[in-house]
């Protein structure tokens, strides 16, 4: 009896499928779609955003936040994929839709354009109030942008003001 015991844990001690379960740990070694997502937000913490309200992404552009009406944040999170190996759907859906609540690149919608007395122009942004100009800041998040900036002799706009 003792002899069938120990036969059957020579049976189990070293069967083929455990031997190769590293060889194929090393060929699927791929981020999981969670850690992609936090690449991903890690990435674009400076220009995109995400507000589930709208369920819209948002991406700064330099001087203005536009809407992202292209699936072009799809797109760069399907670049993304591919890095790591093939892109496929499932992956690269899972992968954007983590992304959105990563606090690094959530947004609210009472944070967009809550400054009443600036304007933001190409030029930069003027504080109505002060009259002065300042860079264009992410962190104002303005949505709105003008056409042309202020310049030049403009003696019906100076006599409005």
């Amino acid at each position: 009896m003792t002899n069938n015991i120990i036969k059957n844990t020579r049976t189990f001690r070293a069967p083929a499928a455990v031997v190769s379960l590293p060889d194929m740990k090393k060929k699927t070694d791929a981020p999981s779609e969670d850690q992609m997502a936090l690449e991903f937000a890690a990435e674009n913490r400076d220009d995109l955003r995400y507000v589930a309200m709208w369920s819209r992404w948002m991406r700064f552009t330099g001087g203005v936040w536009s809407k992202d009406s292209t699936l072009a944040v799809y797109d760069q999170v399907r670049t993304l994929c591919r890095r790591h190996g093939p892109a496929r759907a499932a992956t690269v859906a899972a992968v954007e839709t983590l992304s959105r609540s990563d606090r690094r690149v959530a947004a609210t919608t009472d944070q967009w354009d809550t400054h009443h007395f600036l304007l933001n122009t190409p030029d930069g942004i003027f504080d109505l109030l002060s009259g002065k100009k300042t860079p264009h800041d992410p962190e104002r998040y303005c949505s709105k942008i003008t056409a042309v900036s202020p310049g030049g002799n403009c003696p019906l706009w100076i006599k409005f003001l």
